[in-house]
Protein backbone atom coordinates (compact mmCIF):
# COMPACT_ATOMS: atom_id res chain seq x y z
CA UNK A 1 0.00 0.00 0.00
CA UNK A 2 3.18 2.62 0.89
CA UNK A 3 4.12 1.92 -2.83
CA UNK A 4 0.63 3.20 -4.33
CA UNK A 5 0.53 6.03 -1.48
CA UNK A 6 3.51 7.53 -2.94
CA UNK A 7 2.81 7.21 -6.41
CA UNK A 8 -0.65 9.13 -5.69
CA UNK A 9 1.36 12.19 -3.69
CA UNK A 10 -1.06 14.72 -2.43
CA UNK A 11 -4.32 13.05 -1.93
CA UNK A 12 -6.28 14.93 1.05
CA UNK A 13 -9.74 13.35 -0.29
CA UNK A 14 -8.81 10.37 -1.30
CA UNK A 15 -9.94 10.49 -5.26
CA UNK A 16 -6.70 9.18 -6.32
CA UNK A 17 -6.30 6.31 -5.02
CA UNK A 18 -9.73 5.43 -5.09
CA UNK A 19 -9.60 6.06 -8.84
CA UNK A 20 -7.30 3.58 -9.11
CA UNK A 21 -8.61 1.24 -7.00
CA UNK A 22 -12.23 1.59 -8.65
CA UNK A 23 -9.97 0.82 -12.12
CA UNK A 24 -8.90 -2.94 -9.91
CA UNK A 25 -12.03 -3.72 -9.14
CA UNK A 26 -13.15 -4.19 -12.84
CA UNK A 27 -10.68 -7.41 -12.90
CA UNK A 28 -12.13 -8.18 -9.59
CA UNK A 29 -15.89 -8.27 -10.87
CA UNK A 30 -14.90 -9.90 -14.10
CA UNK A 31 -12.99 -13.00 -11.76
CA UNK A 32 -16.90 -12.99 -9.80
CA UNK A 33 -18.27 -13.82 -13.05
CA UNK A 34 -15.98 -16.40 -13.63
CA UNK A 35 -16.22 -17.75 -10.22
CA UNK A 36 -20.15 -17.69 -10.90
CA UNK A 37 -20.47 -15.81 -7.72
CA UNK A 38 -23.60 -13.38 -7.99
CA UNK A 39 -23.76 -10.01 -8.80
CA UNK A 40 -25.90 -9.19 -5.83
CA UNK A 41 -22.54 -10.42 -3.67
CA UNK A 42 -20.53 -7.68 -5.39
CA UNK A 43 -22.26 -4.95 -4.92
CA UNK A 44 -23.06 -5.32 -1.59
CA UNK A 45 -19.47 -5.80 -0.97
CA UNK A 46 -18.47 -2.77 -2.78
CA UNK A 47 -21.39 -1.15 -1.05
CA UNK A 48 -19.19 0.24 1.70
CA UNK A 49 -17.23 2.43 -0.89
CA UNK A 50 -20.37 4.93 -0.73
CA UNK A 51 -21.63 4.26 3.02
CA UNK A 52 -18.36 5.23 4.30
CA UNK A 53 -17.61 8.51 1.47
CA UNK A 54 -21.11 9.52 2.91
CA UNK A 55 -20.27 9.25 6.33
CA UNK A 56 -17.65 11.31 6.02
CA UNK A 57 -19.22 13.63 4.63
CA UNK A 58 -22.23 13.28 7.22
CA UNK A 59 -19.17 13.94 10.26
CA UNK A 60 -16.72 16.25 8.22
CA UNK A 61 -19.03 18.00 5.79
CA UNK A 62 -17.26 17.12 3.24
CA UNK A 63 -16.94 13.81 0.81
CA UNK A 64 -13.78 11.70 1.36
CA UNK A 65 -12.01 8.01 1.21
CA UNK A 66 -9.79 7.86 3.54
CA UNK A 67 -10.01 4.01 3.81
CA UNK A 68 -7.90 2.75 0.93
CA UNK A 69 -5.88 0.66 3.63
CA UNK A 70 -9.16 -1.37 3.71
CA UNK A 71 -10.44 -1.80 -0.15
CA UNK A 72 -7.71 -4.38 -0.78
CA UNK A 73 -9.34 -6.61 0.82
CA UNK A 74 -12.48 -6.42 -1.64
CA UNK A 75 -10.12 -5.88 -4.68
CA UNK A 76 -8.43 -9.47 -3.72
CA UNK A 77 -11.28 -10.84 -3.07
CA UNK A 78 -10.61 -12.04 0.52
CA UNK A 79 -13.45 -10.21 1.62
CA UNK A 80 -17.08 -10.69 0.96
CA UNK A 81 -20.35 -9.41 2.11
CA UNK A 82 -23.47 -11.26 1.99
CA UNK A 83 -26.72 -9.09 3.16
CA UNK A 84 -25.52 -7.78 6.67
CA UNK A 85 -22.87 -9.93 7.32
CA UNK A 86 -19.30 -9.92 5.58
CA UNK A 87 -16.91 -13.16 5.86
CA UNK A 88 -12.99 -12.65 5.46
CA UNK A 89 -10.87 -15.21 4.75
CA UNK A 90 -7.41 -14.95 5.90
CA UNK A 91 -4.67 -17.12 6.83
CA UNK A 92 -3.76 -18.52 10.48
CA UNK A 93 -0.34 -20.58 10.86
CA UNK A 94 -0.57 -21.58 7.51
CA UNK A 95 -4.25 -22.58 7.60
CA UNK A 96 -6.96 -20.83 5.70
CA UNK A 97 -9.77 -19.64 7.77
CA UNK A 98 -12.95 -17.72 7.70
CA UNK A 99 -14.15 -14.63 9.69
CA UNK A 100 -17.54 -13.70 10.28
Amino acid sequence: MQELWDYCGEDPLGMKILTIMLDCLVKTHERYKVLGIPNKIFIDTMGFIPRFISSHKAAHGVSAFVWSWWLPREISMNEFRVGEYEYEFWMDNGVKKLNL
